[in-house]
């Protein structure tokens, strides 16, 4: 038997090596057969949460609306407190019977020419402060009342203005007329209303708009310093108003420069020719014309917090 193995040892020596490369290969298949199970359930856990992922609605999320929701309170309270205090000492619009308005603005208008006469400011002859085809009995649309009569509010507000100014006189006052013009009768048969105010009613009405403004225009005579009295009363009113343009013009006509003779020769004691590009000097001791106008702001009610997140 030894002797035997003695002649085959190169025999055992090739079964050791095998069994040694089999015992290899078997290791290296378990280790590849670990890391495949272990890859494979990594890869279905991922499978899973992405799955997860696919299958929830992601946007919004509670903690986003929550947020979205606090941010939107916070900015409506700081719009609403700025916003009322934009809206103290307004003029509104103020619903009235037909009936009503006429003896309103005559009750007005008296009121505001003894002021007037009170203080010793000129007014034209029979002024009606801008209100005059009411004044003269024409009765306006039921549906202008309430802006009317807003204006009247602003119109004597204004007045006041003028009065406390030490102006000399108010030579025109203008509002902005917003009724639309009756329309002429044609072949077709007499139109209503035209669509001019119906627009500007539903502009400032029905599309939510955050204000809305009028222009008034005051033609006044007065000092420079009764000029800059009433501008500063215009801008410390309660209401909202924004002085957009004065223009000024001395009272006096301007002097008209002396023409040569025929002959062509001047005086010799002639003041020489005005340079025609020199602006005169409009402001001096005697009284100036201004044309002031006057925007007025009326702002919409501030935002219900109930609306807060809807959309």
């Amino acid at each position: 038997m030894k002797a035997l193995l003695v002649k085959h040892k190169w025999l055992l020596a090739a079964a050791a090596v095998m069994l040694l490369l089999l015992l290899a290969a078997a290791w290296r298949l378990a280790a590849a057969v670990g890391e495949f199970s272990a890859a494979k359930r990594n890869l279905q856990a991922v499978s899973a949460r992405l799955a997860q992922l696919n299958n929830r609605d992601p946007f919004p999320s509670p903690e986003n609306v929550a947020l979205a929701a606090e941010n939107y309170n916070e900015l409506l309270d700081n719009y609403n407190e700025l916003n009322d205090r934009l809206r103290e000492g307004q003029a509104l619009p103020r619903p009235m019977g037909d009936s009503d308005f006429i003896p309103l603005l005559e009750n007005t208008l008296r009121r505001l020419r003894a002021d007037f006469a009170a203080n010793r400011v000129t007014l034209p002859k029979d002024f009606t402060f801008g209100f005059a085809k009411y004044a003269g009995g024409q009765m306006p649309a039921s549906r202008d009342i309430p802006r009317l009569v807003q204006q009247l509010q602003i119109t004597e507000t204004l007045c006041a203005a003028v009065t406390q100014s030490r102006i000399t006189e108010l030579q025109d006052l203008t509002r902005d007329e917003f009724e639309a013009p009756v329309a002429a009768e044609t072949a077709g048969g007499r139109r209503g209303r035209g669509s001019a105010a119906d627009a500007d009613l539903s502009d400032s009405e029905e599309n939510g708009a955050l204000f809305k403004s009028q222009q008034f225009i005051l033609t006044l005579r007065g000092s420079e310093p009764a000029i800059m009295e009433f501008l500063n009363q215009v801008s410390a009113l309660p209401m909202f108003t924004v002085i957009t343009s004065v223009d000024l013009k001395n009272s006096r006509p301007m002097l008209q420069k002396e023409q040569a003779p025929a002959g062509g020769t001047v005086k010799p004691d002639a003041p020489p020719p005005a340079d025609p590009h020199e602006r005169p000097v409009v402001i001096g001791r005697e009284d100036v014309v201004a044309r002031v106008v006057v925007d007025v702001y009326e702002f919409a009610p501030s935002l219900p917090v109930a609306e807060a997140g809807q959309e």
